[in-house]
Protein backbone atom coordinates (compact mmCIF):
# COMPACT_ATOMS: atom_id res chain seq x y z
CA UNK A 1 0.00 0.00 0.00
CA UNK A 2 0.89 3.58 -0.21
CA UNK A 3 1.81 5.14 2.90
CA UNK A 4 3.34 7.81 3.60
CA UNK A 5 6.45 6.38 5.07
CA UNK A 6 6.76 4.35 1.07
CA UNK A 7 6.57 7.62 -0.72
CA UNK A 8 10.17 8.16 -2.65
CA UNK A 9 10.69 11.59 -2.26
CA UNK A 10 13.29 13.97 -2.94
CA UNK A 11 15.61 15.18 -0.23
CA UNK A 12 17.34 17.99 -1.85
CA UNK A 13 15.88 20.69 -3.97
CA UNK A 14 17.81 22.40 -6.71
CA UNK A 15 16.45 26.16 -7.55
CA UNK A 16 18.10 29.48 -9.24
CA UNK A 17 17.77 32.71 -6.51
CA UNK A 18 19.05 35.47 -7.09
CA UNK A 19 20.81 34.14 -10.61
CA UNK A 20 22.78 31.58 -8.24
CA UNK A 21 21.83 28.00 -8.56
CA UNK A 22 21.41 26.53 -5.00
CA UNK A 23 20.89 23.21 -3.30
CA UNK A 24 18.64 23.03 -0.36
CA UNK A 25 17.60 20.35 2.38
CA UNK A 26 13.85 19.76 2.13
CA UNK A 27 11.07 18.23 4.54
CA UNK A 28 8.11 17.26 3.05
CA UNK A 29 4.65 17.49 5.25
CA UNK A 30 3.21 13.80 4.43
CA UNK A 31 0.22 14.49 6.56
CA UNK A 32 -1.95 15.52 4.28
CA UNK A 33 -0.96 12.27 1.94
CA UNK A 34 -4.47 10.14 1.67
CA UNK A 35 -3.51 6.39 1.86
CA UNK A 36 -4.99 4.98 -1.51
CA UNK A 37 -6.31 7.65 -2.60
CA UNK A 38 -6.18 7.33 -5.98
CA UNK A 39 -5.25 10.44 -8.44
CA UNK A 40 -3.03 13.11 -7.81
CA UNK A 41 -2.55 14.52 -4.21
CA UNK A 42 0.04 17.52 -3.56
CA UNK A 43 2.46 17.46 -0.77
CA UNK A 44 4.35 20.42 0.44
CA UNK A 45 7.49 21.01 1.91
CA UNK A 46 10.00 23.46 3.78
CA UNK A 47 13.26 24.46 3.14
CA UNK A 48 16.33 23.43 5.93
CA UNK A 49 17.14 27.26 5.03
CA UNK A 50 14.35 29.81 5.67
CA UNK A 51 16.54 32.53 4.50
CA UNK A 52 15.00 32.08 0.86
CA UNK A 53 12.10 33.39 0.02
CA UNK A 54 10.02 30.46 -2.16
CA UNK A 55 6.47 31.35 -2.79
CA UNK A 56 5.35 27.71 -2.76
CA UNK A 57 7.76 24.50 -2.50
CA UNK A 58 5.04 21.57 -3.63
CA UNK A 59 5.24 18.05 -5.35
CA UNK A 60 2.57 16.18 -7.15
CA UNK A 61 1.89 12.95 -6.29
CA UNK A 62 0.27 10.44 -8.98
CA UNK A 63 -1.37 7.40 -6.91
CA UNK A 64 -2.06 4.73 -9.29
CA UNK A 65 -5.28 2.58 -8.10
CA UNK A 66 -2.46 -0.91 -8.01
CA UNK A 67 0.49 -2.21 -5.16
CA UNK A 68 3.27 -3.49 -7.06
CA UNK A 69 5.60 -6.19 -6.68
CA UNK A 70 9.07 -6.19 -8.36
CA UNK A 71 11.51 -9.24 -9.14
CA UNK A 72 14.77 -7.65 -8.89
CA UNK A 73 15.97 -10.55 -11.16
CA UNK A 74 13.93 -10.05 -14.07
CA UNK A 75 13.11 -6.58 -13.68
CA UNK A 76 9.57 -7.18 -13.78
CA UNK A 77 6.85 -6.36 -11.70
CA UNK A 78 3.53 -8.30 -10.69
CA UNK A 79 0.47 -6.42 -9.91
CA UNK A 80 -0.69 -7.54 -6.41
CA UNK A 81 -3.60 -5.61 -5.20
CA UNK A 82 -6.19 -3.27 -7.30
CA UNK A 83 -7.96 -0.66 -5.08
CA UNK A 84 -10.09 1.29 -7.82
CA UNK A 85 -13.88 1.45 -8.47
CA UNK A 86 -13.54 2.06 -11.93
CA UNK A 87 -16.21 0.15 -14.29
CA UNK A 88 -13.83 -0.41 -17.18
CA UNK A 89 -9.89 -0.79 -16.67
CA UNK A 90 -7.03 -1.00 -18.81
CA UNK A 91 -4.04 -2.08 -17.15
CA UNK A 92 -0.97 -0.15 -17.79
CA UNK A 93 2.07 -2.39 -19.56
CA UNK A 94 4.84 -0.83 -17.52
CA UNK A 95 5.40 0.65 -14.35
CA UNK A 96 8.87 2.71 -13.31
CA UNK A 97 9.98 1.76 -16.85
CA UNK A 98 9.74 -1.88 -16.18
CA UNK A 99 7.10 -3.97 -17.47
CA UNK A 100 3.96 -5.51 -15.98
CA UNK A 101 4.11 -9.40 -16.65
CA UNK A 102 1.88 -10.92 -14.35
CA UNK A 103 -1.19 -9.96 -12.25
CA UNK A 104 -1.27 -11.72 -8.68
CA UNK A 105 -3.18 -14.02 -6.94
CA UNK A 106 -6.74 -12.24 -6.05
CA UNK A 107 -5.39 -9.02 -7.48
CA UNK A 108 -8.95 -7.89 -8.83
CA UNK A 109 -10.76 -10.35 -6.66
CA UNK A 110 -14.15 -9.61 -5.50
CA UNK A 111 -14.30 -6.03 -7.64
CA UNK A 112 -17.85 -6.18 -8.15
CA UNK A 113 -17.54 -2.68 -10.10
CA UNK A 114 -15.39 -3.99 -12.30
CA UNK A 115 -17.18 -4.56 -15.71
CA UNK A 116 -14.70 -4.96 -18.03
CA UNK A 117 -10.58 -5.53 -18.18
CA UNK A 118 -8.01 -5.11 -20.86
CA UNK A 119 -4.57 -6.54 -20.40
CA UNK A 120 -1.54 -5.80 -21.76
CA UNK A 121 0.96 -7.84 -24.18
CA UNK A 122 3.61 -7.38 -21.19
CA UNK A 123 1.44 -9.55 -19.27
CA UNK A 124 2.49 -13.66 -19.38
CA UNK A 125 0.70 -15.02 -16.23
CA UNK A 126 -2.49 -14.22 -14.35
CA UNK A 127 -2.22 -15.97 -11.16
CA UNK A 128 -5.08 -18.23 -8.52
CA UNK A 129 -8.23 -16.01 -8.04
CA UNK A 130 -7.05 -13.25 -9.59
CA UNK A 131 -10.46 -12.07 -10.74
CA UNK A 132 -12.48 -14.00 -8.77
CA UNK A 133 -16.01 -13.60 -7.70
CA UNK A 134 -15.79 -9.98 -9.96
CA UNK A 135 -19.87 -10.32 -10.32
CA UNK A 136 -20.25 -7.17 -12.83
CA UNK A 137 -17.55 -8.28 -15.19
CA UNK A 138 -19.09 -8.99 -18.29
CA UNK A 139 -15.83 -8.87 -20.87
CA UNK A 140 -12.43 -9.30 -20.68
CA UNK A 141 -9.56 -8.89 -23.23
CA UNK A 142 -6.56 -11.56 -23.38
CA UNK A 143 -3.30 -10.37 -24.74
CA UNK A 144 -1.16 -13.24 -26.94
CA UNK A 145 1.67 -13.09 -24.59
CA UNK A 146 -0.91 -15.37 -21.93
CA UNK A 147 1.22 -18.24 -21.66
CA UNK A 148 -0.42 -19.30 -17.98
CA UNK A 149 -4.04 -18.49 -16.83
CA UNK A 150 -4.31 -20.57 -12.92
CA UNK A 151 -7.63 -22.43 -11.70
CA UNK A 152 -10.35 -20.45 -10.47
CA UNK A 153 -8.97 -16.86 -11.79
CA UNK A 154 -12.48 -15.84 -13.12
CA UNK A 155 -15.12 -18.38 -10.99
CA UNK A 156 -17.63 -16.52 -9.36
CA UNK A 157 -17.45 -13.82 -12.87
CA UNK A 158 -21.10 -14.68 -12.97
CA UNK A 159 -21.80 -12.03 -15.27
CA UNK A 160 -18.76 -12.77 -17.96
CA UNK A 161 -20.17 -13.14 -21.46
CA UNK A 162 -17.39 -12.27 -23.73
CA UNK A 163 -13.55 -13.29 -23.39
CA UNK A 164 -11.75 -11.85 -26.37
CA UNK A 165 -8.33 -13.37 -27.33
CA UNK A 166 -5.93 -11.09 -29.57
CA UNK A 167 -3.81 -14.19 -30.46
CA UNK A 168 -3.83 -16.95 -33.23
CA UNK A 169 -5.18 -20.14 -32.06
CA UNK A 170 -1.96 -21.43 -32.81
CA UNK A 171 -0.41 -18.95 -29.59
CA UNK A 172 -3.26 -20.23 -27.77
Amino acid sequence: DATASTLDLPTTVTFDYNNETVTENVTWDTTTFVVNKIGKQKIYGTLSNDSYKVNELSIEIDVLPYTFSLNEETNEYTITKYYGSAREVIIPSVFNDMPIVVIGGSAFRKCSSLTSIVIPNSVTSIKYRAFQDCTSMTSILLPSSIISIEEVSFSGCSSLMDVYYNGTIEDW
